[in-house]
């Protein structure tokens, strides 16, 4: 029996991955324990003899969900371990303290803000005292577990910079949803489109620096470009509501999609998109990226650490937060040839990536 909890991966990618473990567990002759939050992704699932669910609430608020976390560690896992006895612990959310057990115990780190000082000098008020106390948090982790997963190597950078502890780098995988019948075969395109669609998939968070959309956005259309930017923005986020009006105000080529279940996601990686651009500001990965790449797009991303540990020499790389030198790569890419060779390059790095199966194992062969 093993205990995973998922109570806090309430965002998109978070919850794709945490999807991605159970649906393999299910099918695996492994028993588990799964502490999952009160979303519809997760609600799905019916027990198994193998696999056991236990629901939590998801807490708003950054202040009352970190004392939600604290419930959960102290409260609830300790229950669970006295009543399931589990061989190991694996936490899929920074956090996994508290527990008065010896087994073994594995974390998943991929909050960035608690290892990238650059990120966390950028915040004010409220969001950097959150901030600061997942930190805390974070270093009563690293005490308490035996192996610290990261899924990039920009990370185990960052990590190795904050603590000495024992990690393992484990590359996301394609999620299953976005499988498709071969990737062995590349077929260059004959043609480009008249109008080249952009695909940014990404919800609305500080981090991931929606704001240069909207100076790119702007020189598109002041050089006549035939060039529109999709983005996958949820309205109803509070924070997003100065940046939607001011694409509306402005009437600047971005179409904000909303968040896309993920078989429309794949419509637009398989049919629409004529590249993706991804222009956030750090990652612990950047799911968008290797989805992108699988779906042969070029991906547009800035010179950061995280974009290369993806991307490697597939990316098409500008100057980070240089409006001009993104247009100019962009602009690139409307050369038949260069893109054609640009997908190539995505193609094959999308190979390297695990999928869903393989991955789910290599946590398996850490937590036995």
């Amino acid at each position: 029996m093993y205990l995973v909890n998922f109570s806090n991966q309430i965002a998109a990618g978070p919850k794709n991955i945490a999807n991605n473990f159970i649906r393999n567990a299910l099918q695996s002759g492994e028993k588990f324990v799964f502490i999952v939050p009160n979303l519809p992704e997760f609600l799905t699932y019916s027990e198994t003899e193998n696999c056991k669910f236990v629901v939590v609430d998801v807490v708003p608020g950054s202040i009352k969900a970190l004392l939600n976390v604290f419930k959960v560690n102290f409260s609830l896992m300790n229950s669970l371990v006295k009543q399931y006895k589990p061989k190991a612990i694996l936490a899929f959310g920074n956090f996994l303290f508290g527990i008065k057990s010896n087994q073994k115990k594995v974390v998943l780190l991929h909050h960035p803000y608690i290892v990238d000082d650059r990120l966390y000098g950028n915040l004010g008020g409220v969001a950097k005292i959150a901030e600061k106390i997942k930190r805390y948090l974070f270093g009563k982790t690293v005490k308490a577990v035996d192996t610290v997963v990261v899924q990039s190597s920009y990370m185990q950078k960052l990590l190795n910079e904050k603590v000495t502890i024992d990690s393992e780098i484990i590359f996301n995988p394609i999620s299953d949803n976005f499988k498709r019948e071969s990737v062995a075969n590349f077929q260059a395109k004959q043609e480009l489109p008249k109008v080249k669609e952009l695909l940014y998939v990404s919800r609305f968070y500080a981090h991931k620096n929606h704001a240069f959309l909207l100076k790119l956005a702007t020189e598109i259309k002041e050089k006549e470009l035939p060039v529109v930017i999709n983005i996958t923005v949820d309205e109803s986020i509070a924070e997003a509501a100065e940046f939607i009006a001011a694409i509306k105000e402005q009437q600047l080529p971005i179409n904000n999609l909303g968040e896309l279940p993920q078989a429309d996601l794949k419509q637009y990686y398989q049919d629409f998109a004529f590249a993706a651009i991804f222009p956030s500001k750090s990652e612990t990965f950047g799911n968008p990226l290797i989805e992108a790449m699988f779906y042969d797009l070029p991906v547009i991303a800035p010179d950061l650490d995280y974009a290369h540990s993806v991307l490697d020499q597939a990316g098409v790389i500008y100057k980070e937060d240089d409006v001009h030198d993104c247009v100019n790569q962009i602009s690139k890419l409307f050369d038949l040839e260069t893109y054609n060779d640009t997908r190539l390059a995505s193609h094959t790095r999308a190979q390297l990536f695990p999928d869903s199966e393989s991955w789910f194992e290599t946590y398996m062969a850490l937590l036995r």
